[in-house]
């Protein structure tokens, strides 16, 4: 009896220990099945994020961070890029949309030289004008007049642009008795269109009638025209190295009587103003710059 016994335990023994052995075997090939398919899961989870990044790559072309090669990312690093893209894939478009209104808000677009074609109103001056023309990008001519019997005095000026300071125009006072460098300031804020001194000054721009035209038979000349006291007054030039001539009218019915005989023209020539234009009866249209 006691053999029998023992003889079984020893059996028991043997096949608790082969049940073991198949589970430590088991144990291990489920281990690899799990490595399996984290490996699988790693591969997919790369190619998912490589794809999404390249989406977002293209519209990032500033202050790109540099990403590591394929083989050196950790599952963790993955999963991170996933993530990321796909925050950056559904929120970039507004973000970009943000910061470029912001961005366009924050610097507005500097003004065109051609604004500053004008004729300007002094307070200290009342009963003068001065007209700014400019002739390039760089260059301006300014007629100044005082009192309506006053001397006519044209100074020169250098125009700059810069997103800094803006639009500014130095002005070569020295014919006026002024100093050669003073610098006016740009602005066509909600005053209107203004050149701002040092000294606290302000010309501002007219509106209406006065102000510099464009003729199409003339492209390369300009107009000045001004009106004071029911009369128009224009001083023309027809190219950059003719004569300037200066024209007078009145006003009539239906818009103003020029006399353009000084032009060897005739003498009472009807012009009307009418969106901006000065329209004769030829049908020539001078275009207010």
């Amino acid at each position: 009896m006691c053999f029998k016994l023992i003889s079984e335990k020893k059996a028991n023994k043997k096949a608790i220990k082969k049940l073991k052995k198949k589970l430590s075997k088991a144990k291990k090939a489920v281990k690899k099945d799990k490595k399996k398919v984290k490996k699988a899961k790693g591969k997919h989870a790369k190619k998912k994020a490589k794809k999404a990044l390249k989406k977002v790559a293209p519209k990032v072309t500033a202050n790109k961070a540099p990403v590591k090669d394929k083989k050196s990312l950790s599952r963790r690093e993955v999963f991170l890029a996933a993530g990321a893209a796909t925050i950056a894939s559904t929120f970039w478009d507004v973000e970009f949309v943000g910061v470029v209104k912001e961005k366009r808000d924050a610097a507005p677009a500097l003004p065109s030289i051609n604004l500053l074609n004008g004729v300007y109103s002094d307070p200290n001056h009342k009963n003068g004008y001065r007209i700014v023309r400019a002739t390039d990008k760089s260059n301006a001519v300014v007629t100044l007049q005082d009192e309506p019997k006053g001397p006519i005095i044209t100074v020169d000026g250098k125009i700059k642009t810069s997103k800094k300071s803006g639009t500014t125009i130095t002005l070569d006072l020295s014919p006026k008795g002024g100093p050669s460098d003073v610098v006016a300031t740009f602005s066509n804020g909600s005053g209107g269109d203004q050149l701002y001194f040092p000294d606290g000054n302000a010309w501002t721009k007219s509106v209406g009638v006065d102000g510099i035209y464009a003729d199409p038979n003339h492209p390369a000349g300009y107009r000045v025209v001004r009106v004071a006291k029911n009369k128009m007054y224009i001083t023309l030039q027809d190219e950059p190295k003719g004569e300037v001539i200066e024209v007078e009218g009145k006003k009539g019915k239906n818009g103003y009587l020029l006399d353009f005989s000084s032009k060897g023209g005739p003498k009472n020539i009807a012009a009307i103003v009418e969106d901006g234009k000065l329209v004769f009866p030829d049908g020539n249209a001078w275009t207010k710059m």
